[in-house]
């Protein structure tokens, strides 16, 4: 039989006329160019016009079985089985069983009265028994190995899937009938090898290329078998020796297919056969479309060689060639192949190729002639790449991989599939510590997942087992990243929805019969209800623990605004959630209410509780003779893991004899140093540290000794800080360790610090300096990761990547990888690989180099990214301060917060206090100021906590720079009462992000005002806040006093001054200007929940996002932002200003103001104008600032009256804008001019906050 038929003919239509042999030609020959959708299409007319009985009418629903499993059930090498995807599209059990029915009737029509017909008999039985089933004959030996089958099992399987071909082969003695006993050898041999039975499959190969010696089509395709055994192990090279398994489920990383024992890779021999073949085939003419076909398929073959190589290019090139030669010789099949492995081949070898065209014509010629299964089988070989790739340590071609993948599904329309690929991606970036990128790639995973089982119930089971998958993934994310509440509400919700479609799943006692659903589902099979069921489980864990954690999170965020009766209220729905839980966790549960109010001793009870319980299951689980589940091996470190998680949480709870207890158990069990068996060996530290600290703490204040266990606590945290700093290599921000750990190590490290500094005090005074000092170099570098953290948030909520950004952090990725793939290995006790150091090395290079090219492009945003710099001491602060200057920094993490004071002549305070609701204290101070009430109750408990320790400091101190921490950033410090006043009327005040900034920011003097340009934009028109994600944003009021702000700025600015209004005011403009000066006076929209996404707005609807303008590298000398309601919002109290401070800082700015709350429009232009005027003079910006509040706090409202007329009468109407601003402002009602009598109210001088600093001379 010949299965090299030449080209097909297009379809004839569907007249009558045709002829049903010349349509089962043209069929045969688009099944073997794998045009399969084709050949369904002439045979379904074939078989309406062949005769019925007769031997044509057999051959033809043979063929039409071959084409609709090659169309629905093969993938590149041959080998298939029916995905769920295409299990949808086709409803194989009950197709198949049609077709085999409908065969049997015409076989026996065609045959009664008759005697046997051996050639119909061979027809239908090689391709039935041959070419039909032995894909998922081949299928289901493959699962088997990679399944761990034991020989035995598989000589049985394999006995099973062959006992038709060896009949088969037992009729075809005649010399005749070489060529179809040949296929049949080829078939059997197949499956031999399958199932590891090589020798046996390597006689029946040797069968064939005898039965082939006149053939050389097929003594050439014998040796191609050949070759490819002794290049591929796994599989095949048309897969690169992967199996491209679609995932069920959302845990990624699958290990590549078994290799049997005695087989290893052989480039020679493979190199040996594809030679003989090729000279088999040499002297075929050069339109013999079989031999074009199978030396297409060699210079595949030979690309796959070059790729065990490592010759990229030359990998490329026969891919190339392949590709071109599959096309003019018709194999379709081939081509796409060929084409997917020249994708994959230019990403390996970093080669440009946009696959665009090429995956919509794939697209095209799946749904259309082509193979469906084919197409999607390419998809998830791109897939196993990725994965394959990532466990070689090489991020950016897996992470490409993983994007081919999706773009091949999703242009499929296999929405499922690209949702795998999404998760696959997401995974990937979990991997190495992108947990903000992780989370948008699981909750974009899981919208594609939701609308797929909407769109398609067919697949509602098996999609929603794969998106409770990944939304518990989701959870677990959202957890340890802080968990917003409302996020962790929405995604328990959408879980449950999911959970929803798993009816048979439930807990009800007489669960429906899978037979009698009466809807589209897809009956799911063993292993699927298996790993649902797995799921369910889990998912009921996760969302009875969310019925705590939500109402707990927001019971303690209202704790923290000062809201008592709503925490109260919170904390009441989350104990009564807890006390409903399964007894398993109850405690548990409980445990984490009462620690989330900070009822440690109850909480720690709880957890105690908790801990019987599970000692006194296991008690009775033995007793009972229960089998022990765990392997011997691993008995200890699960319990050693059982023993840390216990550690942590008592530490979480301040119950630090309780931690100690669990460590000496973990101890015994993996000895002192069981640390640095840990994946995350600074973690382990951090609980050896933190318990050293708090019994030393505990001892101290019981009086039984000064310091008393101190040093071994510092031990443990230095050891601590080294381990990441180690894992990370040298750039201090790229290991996939969780940046909120990072921080919260650091601060930690630092608290140990001072309190041991403390406790030394009275012994060693020296000592107690060097650690105090020490602790403010760690304080500071727990600062370092600020703009990081805030990039890191605003990718979570989904917007892209700053450009200039985009390349560095994939390039982190490419060194976090094979750091973290060697840190596993460690973990497992496994021996170092050479090959992930010597990877890591080359990407610590590439690094290094890209680096270098953003140092020197972005040097402002560098150094906001850059921690890999060494933090300023307290010594080398002290040198940069000028005379008569203090610098203030403040660390806070919960009810802890750390002090330092550092003048011109060095360090002269270092404190630790208890302090207990300060973010709530610090809301009511901003609040009543931003509302007009009266800051002064919570303002003076402020004083007490943050001024009080550092009063002699500020006594002797006219200069004060404060460096703020968590929600102290948006806390207006002016306002703070001290000695009788408001400390802004006695001191000057500047806010910096780190002291870090010291050495870059610079005093702004009259003779740069005098020599420099200035730019300020006012009322523009048209502004609109950008809206959500696909909608239209709102328009946004009109400021007219914000013209004639920026008109007289720039009327007075001493030096070249311009003004932008109404539809001048463009974002380009701004960033094309080089001003030394740049004034914003505009709307400002606030995004809540990433800091770095609020933008100011511009005309015509343009937006200037932070994250834009830190890229923009203006530096300018001086940045006002006076925009209306800049720098309010933000989940955490004070990101929202210290992302606008670092944003700011990044475009190389040496001075900003900026605004904490909304302001009055004229109020603004009013004082803005008396800014810039006293800027002039007053010699630095701080102190213009302190003069301009103070003549604002002093002003009666009379005064307050004229010099707002003296602003409008000096505005002058020459510009068209400012005439029809004032205007505007003349019809204003009386509401609008009520500011007047309240002026001098801190709701308007206090909002305004210089970030600048002057530097010593030496």
């Amino acid at each position: 039989m010949d299965f090299f038929a030449p080209e097909y003919g297009g379809p004839s239509g569907k007249s009558p006329g045709d002829s049903p042999e010349r349509l089962l030609a043209q069929a045969t020959a688009a099944t073997r160019a794998g045009d399969m959708g084709t050949a369904l299409d002439l045979l379904q007319r074939a078989t309406w016009l062949a005769p019925h009985g007769s031997a044509l009418l057999v051959h033809c629903l043979a063929w039409t079985r071959l084409a609709r499993i090659g169309r629905y059930a093969q993938w590149p090498d041959g080998c298939g089985a029916v995905t769920p995807e295409m299990e949808a599209r086709e409803p194989w059990p009950e197709t198949s069983r049609l077709d085999e029915e409908r065969l049997s009737r015409a076989y026996q029509a065609a045959t009664r009265g008759n005697a046997a017909n051996l050639s119909l008999d061979l027809n239908a039985g090689v391709i039935l028994r041959v070419a039909a089933d032995l894909p998922a004959a081949q299928s289901t030996l493959r699962s088997a190995v990679t399944a761990g089958s034991t020989p035995e099992d598989l000589n049985e399987l394999l006995e099973v899937v062959t006992g038709r071909l060896s009949g088969l082969r037992g009729t075809l003695a005649d010399p005749g009938l070489n060529p179809v006993a040949a296929l049949v050898c080829r078939a059997m041999a197949t499956l031999c090898h399958e199932a590891g039975m090589d020798e046996r499959a390597a006689e029946l190969l040797a069968e064939a290329e005898q039965r082939c010696a006149g053939d050389p089509h097929g003594y050439a395709l014998a040796l191609l078998m050949r070759g490819d055994w002794a290049a591929a192990i796994r599989t095949s090279p048309l897969l690169l020796d992967h199996w491209p398994v679609l995932s069920l489920g959302a845990r990624t990383g699958h290990a590549e297919a078994r290799v049997l024992p005695g087989r290893q890779i052989r480039p020679d021999l493979a190199e040996r056969a594809y030679a003989a073949a090729e000279r088999v085939l040499g002297d075929a003419a050069e339109d013999e479309i079989v031999a074009q076909r199978l030396l297409a398929a060699l210079k595949l073959r030979r690309a796959y060689l070059a790729r065990l190589a490592g010759d990229g290019a030359a990998t490329v090139a026969l891919a190339t060639e392949a590709e071109k030669m599959a096309c003019e010789a018709g194999d379709q099949r081939l081509r796409w192949t060929a084409w997917t492995h020249l994708a994959l081949a230019a990403i390996a070898a970093g080669e440009p190729f946009d696959p665009a065209e090429g995956i919509g014509e794939l697209a095209i010629w799946a749904h259309g002639p082509g193979s469906l299964s084919l197409a999607e089988g390419l998809g998830a070989l791109c897939s196993q790449e990725g994965h394959h790739a990532a466990r070689a340590g090489h991020y950016q071609r897996a992470a490409c991989c993983h994007r081919l993948a999706r773009r091949i599904h999703g242009a499929l329309g296999f929405a499922g599939n690209e949702a795998q690929s999404v998760t696959d991606l997401g995974m990937l970036r979990l991997s190495v510590g992108d947990r903000a990128g992780a989370q948008v790639s699981l909750a974009e995973a899981a919208a594609l997942f939701e609308a797929d089982i909407r769109r398609r119930p067919a697949l509602a089971l098996r999609e929603s087992v794969r998106l409770v998958d990944i939304l518990l993934e989701h959870l677990r994310l959202l957890n340890t990243t802080g968990g917003d509440p409302d996020a962790l509400r929405r995604t328990a919700d959408r879980i449950r929805s999911a959970m929803a479609r798993l009816p048979l799943l439930n807990d009800d006692p007489e669960p429906a019969d899978l037979e009698d659903e009466d809807d589209d589902t897809l009956a799911p099979n063993l292993d699927e209800l298996l790993e649902a069921w797995l799921l369910v489980k889990n998912a009921g864990d996760a969302l009875e623990a969310a019925e705590v954690h939500v109402p707990a999170s927001r019971a303690a965020a209202a704790l923290a605004r000062g809201q008592a009766r709503e925490a109260s209220l919170l904390f009441t729905e989350a104990m009564r959630a807890a006390d409903r839980a399964d007894p398993e966790r109850r405690d548990l549960h409980r445990a984490h209410v009462l620690g989330r109010r900070r009822e440690w001793a109850r909480a720690a009870a709880a957890y105690r509780a908790h801990r019987a319980y599970r000692a006194h299951q296991a008690g009775r689980a033995a007793a009972f003779g229960m089998p022990d589940l765990i392997e011997p091996g691993a008995d200890t470190l699960v319990r050693a893991g059982e023993h840390e998680l216990a550690a942590a949480t008592f530490l979480s709870y301040r119950a630090y004899a309780d931690a100690e207890i669990e460590l000496r158990a973990l101890r015994g069990l993996l000895g002192e140093d069981w640390w640095r068996r840990s994946l995350e060996p600074w973690t382990a530290l951090e609980i050896e540290g933190e318990t050293a600290r708090g019994l030393a703490a505990e001892t101290r204040a019981a009086g039984r000794g000064p310091g008393v266990g101190y040093g071994r606590a510092v031990g443990f945290y230095r050891e601590a800080l080294r381990s990441i700093e180690v894992v990370r290599g040298e750039a201090a921000r790229r290991a996939p360790a969780d940046p909120r750990v990072v921080s919260r190590i650091q601060f930690g490290a630092a608290h140990c610090l001072l309190q041991a500094a403390e406790a030394a005090r009275s012994e060693d005074a020296a000592r107690a300096d060097a650690l105090a000092a020490e602790a403010f170099a760690v304080g500071e570098r727990s600062r370092d990761r600020a703009f990081l953290d805030l990039l890191e948030a605003r990718r979570a909520t989904g917007e892209a990547e700053i450009p200039a950004l985009a390349g560095w952090r994939a390039a982190n990725a490419e060194v976090a990888l094979p750091q973290h793939l060697a840190a596993t290995r460690l973990a497992g006790g496994e021996p170092p690989d050479p090959r992930l150091a010597e990877r890591s090395a080359r990407a610590e290079q590439r690094l290094a180099a890209l680096e270098k090219e953003l140092a020197r492009d972005y040097p402002a945003m560098w150094r906001e990214l850059d921690t890999r710099a060494e933090p300023l001491g307290a010594e080398a602060v002290a040198r940069l301060l000028p005379e008569g200057t203090l610098l203030v920094s403040y660390l806070l993490r919960e009810d802890r917060l750390l002090v330092w004071a550092i003048g011109d002549s060095g360090p002269l305070v270092s404190r630790v206090l208890d302090v207990d609701g300060v973010a709530g204290l610090v809301r009511a101070v901003r609040n009543a100021c931003a509302n007009g009430g009266d800051p002064d109750g919570p303002a003076r408990e402020l004083a007490a906590v943050l001024l009080a320790p550092v009063h002699e400091a500020l006594v002797t101190h006219r200069d004060v720079l404060v460096v703020p921490s968590g929600a102290l950033h948006s806390l207006p410090f002016g306002v703070l009462p001290w000695r009788g006043a408001p400390l802004a009327a006695q001191r000057t005040l500047s806010v910096l992000p780190g002291a870090g900034a010291l050495p870059f920011l610079r005093p702004v003097l009259p003779k740069a005002l005098a020599e420099g340009c200035l730019l300020a934009v006012g009322d523009p028109a048209f502004m609109r806040a950008p809206g959500a994600a696909g909608e239209p944003g709102r328009h946004a009021r009109r400021l007219p006093a914000s013209g004639l702000e920026a008109g007289m700025i720039a009327r007075q600015f001493p030096g070249e001054g311009e003004a932008l209004l109404g539809d001048a005011a463009t974002k380009d403009a701004v960033l094309a200007a080089g001003a030394s000066v740049l004034h914003l006076a505009t709307h400002a929209w606030l995004d809540e929940s990433s800091p770095l996404s609020s933008a100011v707005l511009f005309a015509d609807g343009q937006a200037l996002q932070l994250a834009e303008l830190a890229g923009a590298a203006l530096g300018a000398d001086l940045v006002v932002l006076s925009a209306c309601r800049t720098g309010q919002g933000g989940v955490s109290p004070g990101d929202d200003v210290r992302g606008l401070i670092s944003g700011v800082l990044a475009t190389g700015a040496r001075a900003a103001v900026i605004t904490l709350w909304p302001v009055h429009d004229l109020a603004t232009a009013l004082f803005m104008t008396d800014f810039h005027r006293r800027l002039r003079t007053a010699g630095s910006v701080p102190e213009a600032l302190r003069r301009t509040q103070e003549v604002f706090r002093r002003r009666s409202p009379a005064q307050h009256q004229r010099a707002v007329m003296r602003l409008l009468a000096a505005s002058g109407d020459a510009d068209g804008r400012l005439a029809d601003a004032r205007a505007a402002l003349a019809a204003k009602n009386a509401e609008y001019w009520s500011w007047l009598d309240t002026a001098s109210h801190p709701r308007t001088w206090a909002a305004f906050v210089a970030v600048a600093a002057r530097r010593s001379d030496s």
